[in-house]
């Protein structure tokens, strides 16, 4: 044979490929799963099942394959005999085929009128289709009728309920009609409004026990004593029906009748129809204190015993109504039994009450009250009547009511009814009349002091009658002398009860004496009341015997006192009187004296020309005597003379003093003459304007006989003629005294110049007017200077008038001017201006006031490290000397000495002193320093003109100079202002002044929070009004247009420029649309007042805004042009946002923070803190909500501001935060979950996730959202069976035949994190009995014969705690290649060991053993496993087969492991260790299916 060549023996690329396919598809794990219809085997559901096996569900349950849309069907609004469809769907649920069938429903009512079915082939419904059912409903009635459908799938069976329900009725009638109560003999009529609230039906009443019948006809019903109509009636939802009730009694008490209302729903109610029969019996009970209830005879008669005329007595009558009804009545009372009297006028006798009703089983009490003025017997009838009650009502009747029903004979009075009025009770009433008795209190009286004459005594006395009758009363006096005059206040009169009389006399002559009074009354008798009293007379002493004044002076006015003292013991009056012509003056008033009291009486004496006086003073007593005193006086006149008439002398000077005394050769001497003293008093002029004078003495008292030297001073202040009168007023001289003074006053003369700011003029020269150089040599010495060389003179421009220009508002101006006295005479100036005048300022100590004294007080800081120390020993020490305080006083003691200080302290008083001069609300006040002063002689003075202005425009005055000694002088002024009175106010909050415009910020703002008001001030620093008009320019936003317009021309003449360029400002548009907007937009301010204005700031839209705000203010007086104001404001508009800060991993694009929670415990990733921080530039008020099983444990917040939009109990947590810049909060989310026990929302699966999130609402009605997802963890076991990695054995694992015991193991892993607590459990399975044998099966007969021991079975763990998640059961590598050996540090790394269970099976008889085990994890889904073996005895005789089979599937396992660690070409791992390594792992696998063998394998 020849040899092959090589090629043949290798594959080509085709084959290649299919073998590569064969080992990829042996490399594939193989499950050998059940069809899934087919998974778990159940016996099929037949419909008998329906009301017995336990599978049925309800349209409550989720876990049937089919879906019933809707999940019960209900008709409602239905009529008889309608037809109404509803449809049904039915929808598979699963992802199989599913089969149905239907049960039709029972009753008739209900049918199925059609079922369609998604496909052809019926009663099926593939995955997703719905079949459709038409469930027709025809109602026989409008009953509520109930049914249902049962729908059969293959694993339960679904009931669908049928219902109707149409909206029942509701009516609101009570179940008791009650028709009130009814006399006997009458009948009473009730209604009863009933109302539909339900649904509309028809109803009708029936007597119960008796056949529907129409009864005459009509729509009444009768039962009983009760008639009720309507019978029949329909409503409607929200009608109303009258249902009317008539009772007629024919027996007393209470009557019921049953009655039974039915609806056309077929549904009936029970009613029940009350009524009661009433009949009345009155009782007489007694008669004032007597009871009459146990006497047989009826009181016929009652009486009156002495009663008293004109006063009312009264018996009270006792009636019982001993009825449980109301019974009307009335009293009828006559004088003969056959005449009726109905006037009140004639009866004596009243009854009170005298009509109304006896109330149910209750008493009333009459009062019957007499009232008569007669003395006679009086007798009359009183008949109690009762109406509206028929005479069968009437209940053991009275004898007298007996009588009447014989004869048949009724009194009607007072009756409106058809009834007639029945008298119940007849009564007689007797009385008798009787005198009254009064007496007084006291029966007499005695005053217990003495009396004076002539004077009235009276007593009040007091009357008082035994009853309360009115009587008539008459005083009539009886006198006992003829020396009294009596007194009665009220001689008759009328009283009842008591009465007060007022009796007294009068008497005439002294001594004891008494008067008696007699009383007449009508009713009553006489009595006698006797006054007594002792009568005396007052009497007077006076202190001195005469009156003596002694020596005054004419036309003067001398006072004496005297004592008048009352003697007598009872008071007096006293009456002073004079004869003269009304010289003497004192009080003419009478004066009262009480016994024993002394009186201070001033008299005056009023003296007139020289004369001797002589007069008496009569002192009368009334009713007693007179005394007379004398009065002595000698009046003269005084006799005062001057020494001279006039004063001449020849020449005086302005400005000097001169002096007459007794050294000068004129003088004035004052002489008395007279015997009494005179005072005087010279008379200084009222205006010192043109000389001062002084007098010394200026006033006195002249001595009789002496002589006074007058020293007398002048000095002259004016130049002119003097001719002046000097008067002296003497006290007692009809004209005054004086002398005359005529000389010639030299004056002065004044200039007035102009001078620049550098000029320096002395004013600090004085002319002396007591030296002795003349005139001219004064002139001299004052010109030169103190070193003998003579100033220079400084040649100013004369002023004729005083002018400023160039002068900006609110911006003083100065200027200066001289005014020289060119004469020897010293003067006084002042200046001030026409109408320009300065606001007058206060005194400067009181502008310049401290409030506390700096030498006594000092400022202590408090105690902070750099106010203190630390000495050697370590002590901290105050440190430092004490701070002052900087006061006002302080600034003029230690002022500013550097140039820059002193002209800051002439700004502050330049500004303070035009806040206080402007205040003359002129716009323009002018002040001269000084304003007024001394001009020396041959001095000057430099004024220092300030012009203070707040107002703009071209103003004039005049300027008044007053030199006292010369007329005013006049300059005229004008003053041209210009700018605007229109300013920013200054220092407000926000604003910034540095550059040409104010600025103001307004801030940072969220957008659509709203509109933001911001106030600005503007003030009007003028006297007049100003009215402005805002316009608003947007910034940043030119729209293309240009700020310039740019004009060329021609250049001037002579001028070397090509063209001439100028830049011409463009108007920009004004703004109306724009976020800012000021209020009010035009309005006038008054002068010197403050205007507030509000920019309203509002945008949507995030951004940096900024606008110019211009007023061109416009005065109302005049038209003269002012400069605009123009303000720069700025804002910004942010969207409110939070960020994310101390918090790992977190998703900041969609923020979504992961939770975790444990079926079985809390853990760390259960709750989680965020924190949540403000970045922006504006404060955030937002709060917070939740949604999904999430719930906020905790917040707080670094924040200063607080803000709670709503009251929080003490642990309720915070959910609204106001975040100021940089601050945050912080939150802590818990987890909450579902309870574990919650397995519809918390189903037993390995995870489900919740979603939530976290709301934040801000205030400007934007929302951020931060998401949550939370994973809810359950213990999974996995179970495995087979040993083997990813290889998921059999669920009823085979011990095969067993002689003696077999061990087998099985692994639990736990696939999550949460720790799983377990346990093993055995399942019992019963036996199935109800299978026929020939439709067994293989799987049946294993079943039947099976013997669940579980004893046989014994496990080496039953329950654990499985930490998780668990690593696989590593008994295969994880690829196909041949892996290193698995150590204890590699399972240490892989993660936590699976929990191994092995299972020694120890057989007890020859059978077959199989049992059920179910592992239960708390919390979690259990997983189920069965065992199954057989004890077989012949075991023992299998041979080489078995072992030959067993060594056969080792070499498969080699063989493939070996041919795919050469497909991947790495053989350098094929070694003898990873060799044997995987002949244990497939001995291993060997021995678990074959124990038998495990020795004589290994070997």
């Amino acid at each position: 044979m020849s040899k092959k060549a090589s090629y043949y023996n290798e594959m080509n690329e085709t084959d290649k490929e299919i073998n590569h396919k064969i080992i990829k598809n042996m490399n594939k794990r193989v499950n050998y799963l059940k069809n899934p219809r087919y998974k778990v085997n159940k016996n099929p559901n037949l419909f008998s099942y329906i009301n017995t096996k336990q599978e049925i569900v309800t349209q409550k349950d989720q876990v049937t394959s089919v879906r019933v849309t809707p999940k019960q069907i209900i008709f409602r609004d239905y009529m008889i005999n309608g037809i109404y469809e509803i449809s049904l769907y039915v929808t598979n649920a699963t992802k199989l085929l599913q089969r149905i069938k239907i049960l039709p429903p029972a009753k008739q009512e209900f049918m199925i009128a059609e079922i369609k079915y998604p496909s052809i082939d019926e009663g099926t419904i593939a995955s997703g289709m719905s079949a459709i059912l038409k469930i027709r409903f025809n109602p026989s009635s409008l009953a509520e009728f109930d049914d249902q459908i049962a729908i059969l799938t293959e694993d339960h069976i679904l009931k669908v309920p049928l219902l109707a329900r149409k909206e029942p009725p509701q009516l609101d009638l009570p179940p008791l009609l009650d028709c009130q109560s009814c006399w006997l003999g009458d009948h009473v009529e009730t209604s009863f409004v009933v109302k539909n609230t339900g649904g509309e039906a028809g109803y009708r009443f029936f007597i119960p026990g008796m056949d529907y019948q129409e009864e005459g006809g009509e729509n009444v019903i009768h039962i009983g004593n009760f008639q009720l109509t309507p019978v029949e009636f329909f409503l409607s939802k929200g009608d109303t029906q009258v249902i009317h009730a008539i009772y007629k009694p024919d027996r007393e008490g209470e009557v019921t009748e049953e009655i039974i209302l039915g609806c056309d729903n077929q549904t009936e109610s029970k009613l029940k129809l009350m009524g009661k029969g009433n009949m009345v019996e009155l009782k007489i009970s007694g008669i004032d204190e007597t009871d009459l209830e146990q006497q047989s005879e009826q009181l016929k008669k009652i009486f009156f015993n002495h009663p008293i005329p004109n006063q009312p007595t009264i018996r009270k009558l006792i009636l019982r109504n001993k009825t449980s009804v109301r019974v009307k009545y009335h009293w009828s009372l006559f004088t003969t039994e056959n005449e009726l009297n109905l006037g009140d006028d004639q009866n004596v006798f009243s009854i009170s009450p005298f009509e109304g009703y006896f109330e149910p089983n209750s008493n009333i009490t009459f009062e019957i009250s007499l009232k008569s003025e007669e003395y006679y017997p009086l007798f009359q009838f009183a008949n109690l009547i009762i109406d509206d009650i028929p005479f069968e009502s009437i209940r053991n009747p009275p004898p007298s009511l007996l009588a009447q029903f014989e004869n048949h004979n009724t009194i009607v009075i007072g009756a409106n009814s058809i009834k007639p009025s029945i008298t119940y009770f007849e009564f007689e009433l007797i009385s008798k009349t009787a005198l009254s008795k009064v007496e007084s209190q006291p029966p007499f009286y005695r005053f217990p002091v003495a009396t004076c004459i002539n004077t009235l005594q009276k007593y009040s006395f007091k009357l008082k009658s035994n009853n309360n009758s009115k009587l008539k009363y008459q005083i009539t006096p009886v006198h006992y002398g003829t020396a009294l005059e009596e007194y009665i206040q009220q001689k008759e009169g009328v009283f009842q009860d008591e009465q007060t009389i007022e009796l007294g006399f009068t008497a005439v002559k002294v001594g004891t004496s008494h008067i008696a009074y007699r009383i007449d009354f009508d009713y009553a008798d006489s009595i006698l009341i006797t006054i007594y009293a002792n009568i005396v007379a007052p009497e007077i002493q006076i202190d001195l015997p005469w009156l003596n004044y002694g020596l005054i002076q004419t036309y003067s006015l001398e006072s004496r006192e005297l004592s008048i003292t009352n003697i007598s013991v009872v008071p007096a009056t006293v009456k002073v009187e004079s004869m003269s012509d009304q010289r003497l003056v004192f009080n003419r008033d009478p004066i009262d004296l009480n016994p024993g009291q002394i009186v201070k009486y001033k008299v005056e004496f009023n003296s007139r020309e020289a004369e001797t006086y002589q007069d008496f003073l009569s002192f009368t007593v009334e009713h007693g005597e007179c005394t007379v005193l004398d009065v002595f006086a000698e009046v003269q006149t005084p006799s005062v003379s001057l020494n001279r008439l006039n004063l001449h002398v020849d020449t005086l000077y302005c400005g000097n003093t001169y002096t007459f005394d007794q050294r000068a050769q004129q003088y004035i001497v004052l002489q008395n003459l007279g015997n009494i003293p005179t005072p005087f008093e010279w008379q200084l002029p009222q205006s010192t304007e043109k000389y001062i004078v002084q007098f010394e003495p200026r006033k006195g008292v002249l001595k009789p006989k002496t002589n006074q030297t007058i020293k007398f001073s002048i000095k002259p202040k004016q130049g002119g003629q003097l001719n002046e009168l000097f008067v002296c007023e003497v006290h007692g001289l009809q004209y005054p005294l004086g002398f005359e003074m005529n000389t010639l006053v030299y004056g002065l003369s004044v200039e007035y110049e102009l001078i620049d700011d550098q000029a320096h003029v002395s004013s600090k020269v004085s002319v002396h007017s007591k030296s002795n150089k003349s005139l001219n040599q004064t002139r001299q010495s004052i010109l030169k200077s103190s070193d003998g060389v003579a100033e220079p003179q400084i040649k100013n421009q004369s002023m004729e008038k005083l002018e400023f220009f160039n002068c900006f508002i609110n911006k003083p101006k100065q200027a200066k001017f001289l005014i020289k006295n060119t004469s020897g005479i010293s003067t006084q100036f002042s200046l001030s201006m026409k109408k320009y005048q300065p606001q007058p300022l206060d005194e400067l100590q009181s502008t310049l006031q401290d409030d506390f004294d700096a030498k006594s007080r000092t400022i202590k800081f408090a105690e902070s490290s750099i106010s203190k120390s630390v000495n050697k020993k370590g002590k901290i020490t105050q440190g430092g000397r004490p701070v002052i305080l900087l006061t006002n006083k302080i600034e003029k003691t230690q002022n500013f000495t550097s140039e820059a200080g002193q002209q800051l302290n002439k700004q502050k008083k330049m500004e303070n002193d035009q806040r206080h001069y402007l205040s003359n609300n002129l716009g323009v006040a002018v002040v001269f320093e000084p304003p007024s002063g001394t001009l020396n002689a041959y001095g000057s003075v430099v004024i220092q003109v300030t012009a203070f202005n707040d107002i703009c425009g071209l103003y004039e005055d005049t300027v008044f100079c007053d030199i006292r000694g010369l007329t005013i002088k006049e300059f005229p002024f004008q003053i041209d202002i210009k700018g605007s009175p229109i300013i920013i106010s200054p220092n407000q909050l926000g604003f910034n002044y540095k550059g040409d415009y104010p600025s103001y910020e307004l801030g940072t703002f969220m957008r659509n929070s709203g509109s933001i008001t911001r106030e600005f001030r503007v003030q009007n620093t003028g006297p007049q009004d100003v009215e402005i008009e805002w316009k608003i320019y947007n910034l940043g936003n030119t729209d293309g247009k240009d700020f310039f317009t740019i004009a060329i021309t021609d250049p001037p003449l002579g001028s070397d420029q090509l063209c001439d360029v100028k830049f011409i400002a463009n108007v920009p548009p004004e703004s109306t649309e724009g976020p800012f907007h000021v209020t009010p937009q035009r309005e006038r301010i008054r002068g010197r007042r403050e205007k507030h204005f509000t920019i309203n700031y509002q945008t949507g839209i995030s951004g940096r805004y900024q606008a110019c705000i211009v007023a061109q203010p416009r005065m109302l007086t005049s038209d003269q042009p002012i400069g605009e104001v123009a303000l720069y404001i700025n804002a910004d508009t942010i969207t409110p946002k939070l960020y994310f800060d101390k918090l790992e991993r977190v998703d900041n694009q969609g923020h979504l923070v992961k939770f975790v929670k444990f079926s079985n415990g809390p853990n760390k990733r259960q709750q989680k803190r965020l924190v949540l921080v403000n970045q922006q530039k504006s404060s955030l008020v937002c709060s917070l909500e939740i949604e999904g099983p999430f719930k906020l444990a905790k917040s707080s917040t670094n924040s200063p501001q607080k803000y709670e939009l709503e009251a929080k109990t003490k642990n309720e947590v915070a959910k609204t935060f106001n975040l100021v810049q940089n601050s945050h909060m912080e939150l802590e989310i818990l987890f909450e979950g579902y309870l574990p026990s919650d397995n519809q929302n918390w189903p037993l699966t390995y995870k489900v996730y919740n979603q939530g999130l976290l709301r934040i609402f801000f205030a400007n009605g934007d929302e951020q959202i931060i998401y949550f997802e939370g994973v809810l963890l359950r213990p999974y076991i996995h179970l495995n069976t087979s040993g083997i990695d990813m290889l998921e054995g059999p669920e009823i694992i085979d011990f095969g035949n067993v002689r003696e015991e077999k061990i087998l193991s099985i692994f639990i892993s736990n696939l999550s994190t949460v720790p799983a607590i377990w346990k093993l459990q055995h399942q019992k399975n019963p036996l199935r009995t109800n299978i026929v044998e020939t439709t067994m099966t293989m799987l049946d007969k294993e079943e039947m014969a099976k013997t669940d021991d579980p004893s046989v079975f014994s496990f080496q763990v039953t329950e654990g705690n499985l930490l998780g998640p668990s690593t696989m059961v590593h008994t295969l590598p994880h690829a196909t290649a041949l892996p290193h050996r698995i150590t204890l540090e590699d399972i240490h790394d892989l993660g936590i060991i699976p929990q191994k269970i092995q299972i020694i099976f120890k057989p007890k008889e020859e059978k077959m053993y199989k049992s059920k085990y179910r592992i239960k994890v708390q919390d979690g889904p259990f997983v189920e496993f069965t065992l199954k073996e057989k004890y077989d005895g012949d075991l023992l005789l299998i041979g080489k087969d078995c072992i030959c089979i067993a060594v056969e599937q080792l070499l498969f396992i080699i063989f493939n492991n070996i041919r795919m660690k050469i497909y991947d070409n790495d053989l350098n791992c094929f070694q003898s260790s990873y060799f044997l390594n995987y002949m244990e792992i497939s001995l291993e696998l060997i021995v678990n299916h074959q124990q038998f063998f495990k020795k004589q394998i290994i070997r």
